[in-house]
């Protein structure tokens, strides 16, 4: 993706708040750039892929939700998508626990150091992930019923999409 003006990036889909069509394992909107802005963050940065490889076997959309955590902190105004657009490890998981980071009483100043800055929200972020990890599966058991029961949502889910 490259650009050679400010008219190119303007007339670009990069700014655009695009989804999915279906369900979304991420909670929080963002813009292309965002995404792509996380994206490279993700691939240069050891840590996020180890707590992705932790993660994937208790909660499949932990890709997803560290990718919220990050947005939480780096989006001036971070926004949620509607309920109806969520998966149900999204809506159930996810949602849970960004609502918890954002409500924080330290969240507001962390924010503000971190808007728009790449490096202080991946570390924001990696502080948040390494508090979390630990209790994982605990919290994906309190908050879905059981370690397996999210697993068995999101599968009705996807069956029921696809017919």
């Amino acid at each position: 993706m490259s650009f050679k003006s400010i008219r190119d990036i303007l007339n670009s889909d990069i700014l655009s708040e695009t989804k999915d069509i279906g369900y979304s394992d991420r909670v929080l909107k963002s813009t292309r750039l965002e995404r792509e802005i996380f994206r490279d963050i993700r691939n240069k940065t050891q840590e996020i892929k180890q707590f992705e490889e932790e993660g994937r076997p208790i909660l499949s959309s932990i890709k997803q939700l560290i990718n919220d955590v990050f947005q939480a902190f780096y989006t001036i105004t971070p926004k949620m998508l509607d309920d109806k657009d969520l998966s149900p490890a999204a809506k159930k998981v996810n949602k849970v626990i960004l609502t918890k980071l954002m409500t924080q009483e330290e969240y507001a100043t962390k924010k503000s150091v971190c808007e728009g800055y790449e490096i202080p929200a991946l570390e924001a972020t990696m502080v948040f992930m390494r508090e979390l990890m630990p209790n994982l599966k605990d919290i994906v058991k309190s908050l879905s019923g059981s370690e397996d029961r999210i697993n068995t949502m999101e599968q009705m889910a996807m069956f029921r999409t696809s017919c």
